[in-house]
C-alpha cells in the first residue's frame, strides 16, 4: 500500500498511539514515539512547524516535523528547513525500511535548502541516507570546560565506562592530580573579560539584538537569522534557558542563550550540573571577552561544567581562547547540495554558523 506524507491533525491521534504501543511491544527506546496528539500549530512568528505522518490508509507508520527558518546564504535572505525528529517503523519493521527516503523527498519537494542538525554519529541510518541523497554531512566541534573538577572526574561518563577508568578517575579527584591538570589545560587560553564589559540577564530580547547581527552575519556563509524577530521564536521564555545581554559602556555589544540543566543518569554527564551555551554572538573582536564573561557567570551560578557546539572557525577560536577545550562531537550538521554548493563557492564549511540552538540541537541537553 502507498503511504502519504499529509499534516497530523486530531483525526490522526488514534493511528499515532497505535503506532506508540507498536514500537513499545517491539522494545524500541522511548525517543522513538509520537506524540500523541497533534502539537499546536506555529503562530505567525518567523519560525513555522508543522508535523506529518506518515500514513498508510488509516495506520501511522511514521512522522517528522518540517521546521521553516529564517536564514541567510551566501549574503541572501533565505528560508531553511529543518527535518526533526525522523521516524520510522521501519526501526523495527524492515518492510518500512524505506521510509526515511520518502521523508528526504518529501523534505526536497518542500524545499531546495534543507539543513538536519544533531543525528549523533556519521554512520547513523538518517545521516547516512542523506549522504546517499546527495546531502554534506559535517561534524560540529564541541568544546567544554569545567568548573567542578572534582565533580567532572567523578560524573563523567566516559571516565567511569570500565573499573579501571573509574579509579584512576576517582584517585585523581581526591589527590587534586585531577584538578590540578585541567586547571593548567584552561589557563592556557583563559581571557578576562574585557575592561568596561558588563553582563546582565534579560527577561525579552529587544531590537538592540538587530544591529549585533548585523554586524556579524556578512562573515556566515550558512546561518539561521539572528535578529529580533526570529529570537522571540527561536529562544522563548522557558524555565532552564538564561538570554544574557553583554553590555560596554551602557551599549550591548553581545548576547547569548544559556541553559542550566541538572542531569540525570545522563550516559554522558551523569548527575552533573551542566551549562550549555547554545549561542553567543557578538562582532568578531568582541566574541572572545564575551564567551569569557558568559562563562565566568555560568561557573558563578554554581554549574560543573559548560559545554558548546560551534560551527564557524572564529566562534571555535573565541571558545579556545576563553579557556574551552575540544573533545569528541556526536553532533552533525547535515546540508542538501544547493546549500553546499552555495557555501563551498564562497566563504566555505569554516563559515557555517549552526549552533546547539538550531533544529534538534537541544536534545538531551
Amino acid at each position: 500500500m502507498a503511504v502519504r506524507i499529509v499534516p497530523y491533525t486530531d483525526r490522526e491521534s488514534a493511528a499515532a498511539r497505535a503506532f506508540n504501543q507498536r514500537m513499545l511491544a517491539a522494545n524500541a527506546p522511548s525517543d522513538f514515539l509520537l506524540p500523541e496528539s497533534p502539537p499546536p500549530e506555529s503562530g505567525g512568528g518567523a519560525i513555522k512547524a508543522v508535523y506529518y505522518l506518515a500514513m498508510e490508509e488509516d495506520v501511522a507508520r511514521g512522522g517528522m516535523v518540517l521546521g521553516d527558518y529564517p536564514a541567510y546564504l551566501s549574503g541572501s535572505a533565505i528560508t531553511a528547513t529543518v527535518c526533526i525528529a525522523p521516524l520510522s517503523e521501519g526501526i523495527v519493521d524492515r518492510k518500512y525500511s524505506m521510509l526515511g527516503m520518502q521523508f528526504v523527498k518529501f523534505l526536497k519537494q518542500h524545499t531546495q535548502y534543507g539543513f538536519a542538525t544533531g543525528m549523533g554519529d556519521p554512520s547513523n541510518p538518517y545521516p547516512r541516507l542523506l549522504r546517499a541523497s546527495g546531502w554534506t554531512i559535517l561534524k560540529v566541534p564541541f568544546f567544554f570546560r569545567v568548573c567542578r573538577p572534582r565533580r567532572f572526574l567523578g560524573q563523567l561518563g566516559v571516565l567511569n565506562s570500565t573499573p579501571a577508568r573509574r579509579i584512576v578517575a576517582r584517585a585523581a579527584a581526591w589527590t587534586g592530580l585531577g584538578a590540578v591538570g585541567i586547571a593548567a589545560a584552561q589557563a592556557r587560553g583563559w581571557l578576562s573579560p574585557a575592561s568596561g564589559l558588563s553582563i546582565k540577564t534579560v527577561d525579552e530580547w529587544g531590537p538592540w539584538v538587530d544591529e549585533i547581527w548585523e554586524s556579524v552575519r556578512g562573515s556566515c556563509s550558512f546561518s539561521i537569522a539572528r535578529d529580533y524577530r526570529t529570537l522571540r521564536d527561536l529562544y522563548p521564555p522557558e524555565a532552564r534557558l538564561i538570554r544574557y545581554s553583554i553590555v560596554r559602556d551602557g551599549r550591548p555589544i553581545g548576547w547569548a542563550a544559556a541553559y542550566d540543566t541538572a542531569m540525570k543518569d545522563s550516559k554522558f554527564f551523569g548527575n552533573m550540573r551542566v551549562a550549555t551555551i547554545l549561542d553567543c554572538v557578538a562582532r568578531p573582536a568582541d566574541l572572545p571577552p564575551s564567551v569569557s564573561a558568559v562563562s565566568r557567570e555560568l561557573k558563578r551560578r554554581g554549574v560543573d561544567l559548560i559545554i558548546s557546539n560551534q560551527s564557524h572557525a572564529l566562534w571555535q577560536n573565541a571558545f579556545r581562547r576563553a579557556g574551552f577545550l575540544p573533545g569528541p562531537s556526536n553532533y552533525c550538521l547535515g546540508i542538501s547540495k544547493p546549500v553546499a554548493d552555495s557555501v563551498r563557492s564562497g566563504l566555505g564549511d569554516a563559515a557555517i554558523y549552526l549552533t546547539r540552538g538550531d533544529g534538534d540541537g537541544r536534545m538531551h541537553v
